[in-house]
């Protein structure tokens, strides 16, 4: 049964650093942050979530986002036109789908160097931690995705998932 749970966000690689401070600090106070009985990410909140299930303490956490070099991307214009049109979509499900189906276009940085990046980040996880669940969103209907260690997926795809924006990061 759960009784206390972490729900971290997204916020791109600056978001994961952010996350990775703030849960140091929150440890620093006196909150023992890994005692959660269930971790759920989202986006960067899952790159994160995932390390501090694994059993990554939270100074090592701060450290390790201190001296991670985020891969460089830029925002291509059709990408930033296609997020922008999404905003005047009719609802929220109908923009997630809509950028659901274009997301085949180029990403600002191939599927292969993200893919590679998000190995290197999650390196020394051997296995999906029990306590955590990655959120992302299914391009095909807009609705929710949560991915478990019962999930046919493994950590690495589970979290490009989650971390995925059409144009920018491949899914």
């Amino acid at each position: 049964m759960t009784t206390r749970a972490l729900v971290l966000g997204s916020g791109g690689l600056t978001g994961a650093a952010w996350l990775a401070g703030m849960l140091a600090g929150i440890a620093e106070s006196g909150v023992d942050v890994r005692t959660a009985d269930r971790i759920i990410g989202t986006s960067a909140g899952a790159l994160v979530g995932a390390r501090l299930a694994a059993g990554e303490s939270t100074a090592e956490l701060d450290q390790w986002a201190r001296t991670t070099v985020p891969p460089a991307a830029t925002l291509p214009g059709v990408a930033l036109a296609r997020l922008l049109a999404a905003q005047v979509a009719p609802s929220r499900q109908q923009a997630v789908r809509w950028l659901g189906r274009v997301s085949g276009a180029a990403a600002a940085m191939p599927q292969e160097q993200w893919r590679a990046y998000l190995d290197a980040a999650l390196s020394g996880i051997e296995a999906w931690p029990e306590r955590l669940s990655v959120v992302c969103v299914a391009c095909d209907t807009g609705l929710p995705q949560v991915f478990t260690r019962d999930a046919d997926v493994p950590l690495p795809l589970a979290v490009a998932a989650s971390c995925a924006m059409p144009g920018i990061f491949p899914r």
